[in-house]
């Protein structure tokens, strides 16, 4: 994967796919310095998703469904979008402290259910 270094010194990496009509999407971003308070990491995946609304010129959300785990620091943030070109998302955000990962789908009505689970399922922090 190709990186970019933010001003914070964090490393930043943007990825997207088109097939068929739908869009996946990646934004990762590893920490330059990990955080060592749960809640922290959490608060910071919340502000960036939410930032990522103007970016994506979102209008509508049905607002963010918080998920925690066992695993120490480990949270995940799954939300659902409207753009501006009635295009329906789903947004699903991980951290472990040490990195957000916030993968999405867009047009989501043209991928399966199970296909959708996959792919925003997939980051396993350990």
């Amino acid at each position: 994967m190709n990186y970019k270094l933010t001003k914070a010194g964090d490393l930043m990496h943007l990825r997207e796919y088109k097939e068929d009509d739908a869009t996946y999407g990646l934004i990762s971003i590893k920490f330059k310095d990990a955080y060592a308070n749960a809640s922290d990491a959490e608060r910071l995946l919340l502000t960036f998703m939410q930032q990522l609304q103007h970016t994506f010129t979102i209008q509508y959300t049905t607002g963010l469904h918080v998920e925690t785990f066992l695993q120490p620091n480990k949270t995940a943030v799954t939300n659902y979008w409207q753009d501006a070109e009635k295009r329906d998302w789903k947004v699903k955000g991980w951290t472990n402290g040490a990195a957000i990962v916030v993968l999405y789908i867009k047009n989501i009505g043209a991928v399966a259910v199970a296909k959708e689970d996959v792919f925003l399922n997939g980051p396993f922090f350990a």
